[in-house]
């Protein structure tokens, strides 16, 4: 039995993980948000992307209340330092729409490794839950090629107005 508590333990603390990652996403695509010069297009995407990490929040949350253990919504220190970088590393690069598109891609990166290190561990993740996130790293993947999409057209568009300079 004592086994058994150990390994709820550990699942609950990777799934208040996830929960710290996804509230750090939502927040880096509403800052992406707030500058002024990037296409509606992308803009579509990234509030699809913050309503997906709501979701997926809201998913995890769900599994931790299951367990009785108290969520813990506050982002960690290093989480609040890594969005102060990720802000002025977006700020020093002029607010461009490649930096943006570039950070946000860095952003998804970073999750995608937070869930492949999650189904990973032998966490005594029961298989539904199993499912549950290897479901929410699919649509991570996707976004994470959505975002690839755009940073290659932004790319080919500005390579070629170069040829016409």
């Amino acid at each position: 039995m004592i086994f058994q508590h150990a390994q709820t333990n550990k699942s609950t603390q990777i799934l208040q993980d996830l929960i710290n990652i996804n509230n750090d996403r939502i927040s880096a695509y509403q800052s992406a948000l707030k500058l002024g010069n990037i296409d509606s297009s992308i803009k579509d995407a990234i509030n699809d992307i913050i309503a997906d990490g709501v979701y997926y929040r809201q998913q995890l949350v769900k599994e931790v209340n299951k367990r009785d253990a108290e969520v813990k919504n506050m982002a960690n220190i290093l989480g609040k330092i890594y969005m102060a970088w990720n802000d002025l590393k977006v700020t020093l690069a002029a607010n461009t729409q490649r930096a943006v598109i570039s950070s946000c891609m860095y952003n998804e990166k970073i999750a995608l490794h937070a869930y492949q290190a999650a189904l990973s561990k032998d966490a005594g993740i029961s298989n539904n839950l199993l499912q549950m996130l290897e479901e929410q790293e699919d649509g991570l993947k996707k976004n994470y090629e959505l975002l690839r999409y755009f940073h290659e057209m932004h790319r080919l568009a500005t390579s070629s107005l170069s040829y016409l300079v």
